[in-house]
């Protein structure tokens, strides 16, 4: 099959499934949960420039899109894992402040290797439900 071909089938399919998702949510009636939302706590932190510091700006954004719940999830970067203790003891605490509208994702990074299984336990015995590897 040459790419021609090949990219038509790929893009058919993704039209097709788009499609599908699209008649799928008209008939859903359930709660909207922002599974990944990135909590910037400080300026040198954020994904973007202009990405807003705190949870008041997820919080009207997830508003207008009709979110109820968001989860709060910071990057763990690679061989600090005192501030990745940090970056998460301030998630639990956002969520925590929250009234149940936002929840914590916590992070390690996998290459921080004994550190971050050790972060990992004092997370779960801190109430920890969810996390994510962050090999970045």
């Amino acid at each position: 099959m040459n790419w021609k071909v090949r990219i038509q089938a790929i893009f058919g399919a993704m039209i097709f499934l788009g499609a599908a998702q699209a008649a799928m949510a008209q008939d859903y009636v359930g709660p909207i949960i922002d599974n990944h939302a990135h909590l910037r706590l400080g300026r040198s932190d954020g994904l973007m420039p202009d990405h807003p510091v705190g949870t008041d700006a997820l919080r009207t954004l997830d508003d207008h899109a009709g979110v109820v719940h968001s989860a709060l999830i910071v990057i763990a970067r690679k061989g600090v894992p005192e501030q990745t203790r940090e970056q998460n003891d301030a998630v639990m605490a956002a969520a925590a402040a929250s009234a149940g509208r936002f929840y914590a994702v916590v992070s390690v990074h996998p290459a921080d290797g004994e550190a971050a299984l050790a972060e990992l336990e004092r997370l779960a015995k801190r109430g920890a439900r969810a996390g994510k590897l962050h090999p970045n």
